[in-house]
């Protein structure tokens, strides 16, 4: 089985988050992959780019830079349509996903290649993945009914990913970091990881 880590905090060691990923990918000895957003140079999408994935346009009339990102936009659409299992480890930014990670959806939910439509139906293409782990560090404590409603960054993430057909979820968050004494961190960090082994 092949797995996919998509790393998107750009604090390398410093990252929280780094230490749930590192975990889960200690407990599995399958063929692994990582993708860290941030060493991408990864663009927001164009007009031109639009066009192109849309037919309208050819690679040849993008500018340099442009088909740079088409080809990257290859890239990450195989590297999706060849793993078994995907792993998404980020910080939630301002209530939300960093802008990097939405980008990053931007190009993997390509028409004809992750998703298609018959009929005003969707016909999903990324049936490969047969489930994705998605790690999220959080500043806040969101399981308060109060704050709930203003974390975005999970149930962005799913819906995107739902687009393309990769349903079977499991979340794990780690919250009120940095909000607690290293003492009680160590604590859910503890917690996490029996979370973790039993999921695995």
């Amino acid at each position: 089985m092949k797995k996919l880590h998509i790393v998107v905090s750009p604090r390398g060691e410093r990252s929280r988050s780094k230490k749930l990923w590192e975990y889960i990918l200690s407990k599995m000895d399958w063929e692994k992959e990582t993708l860290e957003l941030n060493n991408e140079n990864i663009w927001f999408l164009t007009s031109s780019l639009i066009a192109y994935n849309y037919w309208y346009a050819k690679f040849e009339d993008l500018t340099t830079e442009e088909k740079r990102i088409a080809k990257l936009q290859d890239k990450f659409v195989k590297q999706i349509l060849s793993a078994d299992e995907i792993i998404i480890s980020s910080p939630i930014w301002n209530f939300s996903v960093p802008a990097i990670l939405k980008a990053y959806f931007d190009l993997i939910l390509k028409i004809n290649e992750t998703v298609t439509m018959k009929d005003w139906a969707l016909i999903w293409l990324a049936t490969n993945v047969k489930k994705a782990y998605i790690v999220l560090t959080k500043w806040g404590y969101y399981e308060w009914q109060a704050w709930k409603s203003i974390d975005m960054i999970e149930p962005l993430i799913r819906q995107d990913l739902a687009f393309i057909w990769i349903t079977n979820l499991e979340v794990i968050n780690w919250e009120w970091i940095d909000r607690v004494s290293d003492e009680e961190n160590l604590k859910k960090f503890d917690e996490l990881k029996m979370q973790i082994d039993s999921k695995l």
